[in-house]
């Protein structure tokens, strides 16, 4: 989650929330934080299912129809 809000608020760099939640040395502070493929392929199964449970909530809270995410989709 840290790296996603770095990667989308701060263009990648360092800075004290980041350090500060994730451990990472304040020394690093204003550099940039490299990205890796390997990031997106553990975090594109958690935004599927995130976008499922939102998804489902919404069409029964608002009682809606919609088509059902099957296991296939992910």
């Amino acid at each position: 989650t840290e790296t996603r809000n770095i990667s989308v608020h701060n263009r990648c760099r360092i800075n004290d929330r980041f350090c500060k939640r994730t451990g990472t040395d304040r020394s690093l502070m204003g550099q940039k934080k490299d990205l890796y493929i390997t990031y997106l392929d553990s975090f594109v199964p958690l935004v599927f299912a995130s976008v499922k449970t939102l998804d489902g909530k919404a069409r029964k809270k608002l009682k809606l129809k919609g088509s059902r995410f099957s296991i296939s989709d992910g």
